[in-house]
């Protein structure tokens, strides 16, 4: 009788240990503001993403690796991946295009501000 308390304590202390030390992981993810000269935020810019000089083993264009969108009320646009990266940002408004960077980090959102001139 003593040895059924037993595996079933193991049991129950086991399951609660492994149970418990699962932590979800946060997104990786490129979170772009575009703003204007004086800070203010950019709607509706074009914010595009983009690794231009990545080709497959094949020699073929990964078109995985462009993502195009727009930016909302707070002037930021946001995109999650699932490895880290550095992209390259193509940020357009009213016929006036600015470039830049973006290194993602794992489990972290990074920002970075584009200012249109």
């Amino acid at each position: 009788m003593k040895e059924i308390g037993y595996i079933i304590f193991l049991i129950l202390f086991l399951s609660i240990t492994f149970s418990s030390c699962y932590k979800e992981k946060d997104p990786t993810c490129a979170e772009v503001l575009v703003q204007d000269k004086n800070a203010n935020p950019i709607i509706n810019a074009r914010v595009r993403l983009h690794q231009d000089n990545f080709q497959t083993t094949s020699g073929d264009i990964d078109t995985s690796l462009y993502f195009t969108g727009y930016t909302e009320s707070d002037g930021k646009v946001t995109r999650c991946y699932e490895l880290e990266a550095i992209w390259e940002i193509e940020a357009t408004y009213d016929g006036k295009t600015e470039d830049g960077f973006i290194k993602l980090i794992a489990n972290k959102t990074t920002t970075e501000t584009i200012t249109i001139k």
